[in-house]
């Protein structure tokens, strides 16, 4: 096994249960008792049938992230082999893990930790936890449990039947050779008190100590269990099947406190149930293959707005260049014509200039010109010249 480099600093009592068990009450009844709880802050809401979870949000994402990285769902619950959890994939988890535990339990004492995930998890927490580790095991009949989930969540029936063998199996699994105190549902509800002072007694014996000097609250606890809380099944419109039903007997053979918990065979379960358990989690992943495409076609859509944003900007700019390259073209044209006039006056002052040229290389070289040459220079004498003869 391998070893985490350190451990969550306890003492922890963990409840472990299937969903839709009363494991929001009993949780409440062992905080009633003297355990700590998460913060407020961090508790998940309730709602009408369930008002309070005593659930850490934080603990529950990362219990499905750890889901999530041995292919699994809370409704869809991975195979594993044996060692699952010192897969590298997953003993990454463990340094925020127990970061996560310190964080949302950062009260001293003794601590009371439910998630109903933990019966898929188990053997992956308890290598973060120090011992020993307690744990309060819930278990509420199959039909009431596939009931409850029916109503809830629109899961067929037999969708549900098969959730609760894979968790309490998984769970029996990984409490084997464990102190475990057992708890039925119906129990828990209808003996509150005895139920409250018999998990006193356990914790006694477990060396749990209360942080309130004057020891556990039994009172408080047993007050826990008020109608809304009690889930109470009773509806059962259906009969369980033999298998199911017989397993509900072994497990309440195990009622009670247990040293160490003894291993347990529940028998085999139904062929239908491997098929109805691989048929859900496809449809799992099938789904959350769907929601990352949507995601990723909203990121699309994004950028493709964007992009039209961006083409609209460009073919504006582009217009706007257009234009002035048209005036450009204009302005040069223009320029063109006043170069091409200045070039025709260029050739007409040349030619005049030429002309004028060759008209004074003719009267210089005519006879008058010679002629007339000392007329010239006498008139452009100064009178200073002729001062100074």
């Amino acid at each position: 096994m391998t070893t985490p480099s350190r451990r969550a600093a306890g003492p922890w009592v963990l409840v472990v249960g299937m969903h839709r068990s009363n494991t929001s009450a009993l949780t409440g009844m062992l905080a009633g008792l003297g355990l700590a709880l998460p913060p407020a802050s961090d508790v998940v809401e309730g709602n009408p049938d369930n008002p309070i979870h005593y659930e850490s949000r934080s603990l529950i994402e990362l219990d499905d992230r750890l889901l999530r990285a041995v292919d699994g769902w809370w409704d869809g619950p991975p195979t594993l082999a044996d060692g699952w959890q010192d897969d590298p994939v997953v003993t990454g988890f463990d340094d925020e893990a127990v970061a996560t535990l310190d964080r949302v339990y950062g009260t001293p004492g003794p601590k009371v930790w439910k998630d109903p995930r933990l019966c898929l998890l188990l053997p992956y927490w308890l290598r973060l936890l120090d011992d020993p580790v307690p744990v309060v095991f819930v278990w509420r009949s199959p039909a009431e449990v596939a009931d409850s989930l029916h109503r809830r969540d629109a899961s067929t029936r037999s969708l549900g039947l098969a959730l609760w063998s894979a968790y309490n199996r998984a769970a029996l699994a990984a409490l084997a050779g464990r102190p475990v105190h057992v708890v039925e549902s119906g129990q828990l509800l209808d003996l509150p008190t005895a139920t409250a002072e018999t998990l006193a007694e356990w914790l006694d014996a477990q060396g749990i100590l209360p942080l309130d000097p004057g020891g556990w609250d039994v009172a408080k606890a047993s007050a826990v269990v008020a109608p809304e809380l009690a889930r109470r099944g009773g509806h059962r419109p259906f009969d369980e099947p033999a298998e199911f039903a017989a397993m509900a007997d072994r497990l309440r053979e195990l009622n009670g406190t247990h040293a160490l918990l003894p291993t347990i065979d529940l028998g085999p379960d139904p062929a239908w149930v491997a098929d109805v358990l691989g048929h859900h989690r496809r449809l799992i992943d099938a789904r959350a293959r769907l929601s990352e495409l949507d995601q990723g076609i909203a990121v699309l859509s994004n950028d493709h707005h964007a992009l039209i944003a961006d083409w609209v900007e460009l073919n504006a700019a582009h217009h706007q260049l257009t234009e002035d390259r048209a005036a450009a073209d204009v302005e040069f044209a223009r320029l063109e014509s006043e170069l091409a006039r200045l070039r025709h006056e260029r050739d007409v002052a040349t030619t005049y200039a030429e002309r004028v040229e060759l008209e004074l290389e003719r009267v210089r070289a005519s006879a008058s010109w010679r002629i007339t040459a000392p007329l010239r220079r006498i008139g452009s004498r100064t009178p200073v010249d002729d001062d100074a003869q």
